[in-house]
């Protein structure tokens, strides 16, 4: 079970990356049970963590799930919108996430993680400014 500390703004966790993955799937389950918008649970559940991730597939995720703005309009089958999507993924990937955490922000929830593939240590970082799904995320355990 990983270490579990309530915040202000939510809850961070830390242990191994099954702890982690774990954790993940019970703030989606979190998420899901307070009506979040479909949209917004689905793009959780593409981003976070799984137990076999690298580093690697986290940059990749982390890329994928921030860089689909562009792309989520249904009229984006434009040259220039997949070239802008394309050219934001490769600066997300390659430039940003060399120095900053694995990260997820919705306009119902913000999550930072940091793992580490030589230990198979991971933490999260969960936020949020709806008070009762912060109250439900203060709850996992």
């Amino acid at each position: 079970m990983p270490n579990v500390e309530k915040n202000f703004n939510g809850v961070e966790a830390n242990g191994s990356k099954e702890e982690i993955s774990d954790f993940c799937e019970d703030v989606s389950d979190v998420v899901e049970e307070e009506n979040v918008k479909d949209e917004e649970v689905e793009k959780f559940n593409d981003w976070k963590l799984e137990e076999t991730d690298t580093n690697e597939d986290m940059v990749e995720k982390t890329a994928e799930v921030n860089s689909k703005s562009v792309c989520d309009d249904s009229n984006t089958l434009s040259k220039l919108k997949m070239i802008i999507y394309r050219f934001e993924k490769f600066i997300y990937s390659k430039l940003m996430l060399k120095t900053n955490l694995y990260y997820f922000d919705s306009e119902n929830l913000s999550a930072e993680i940091d793992c580490n593939d030589e230990n198979d240590e991971a933490n999260i970082k969960v936020t949020t400014n709806n008070d009762d799904l912060k109250e439900k995320l203060r709850k996992i355990d």
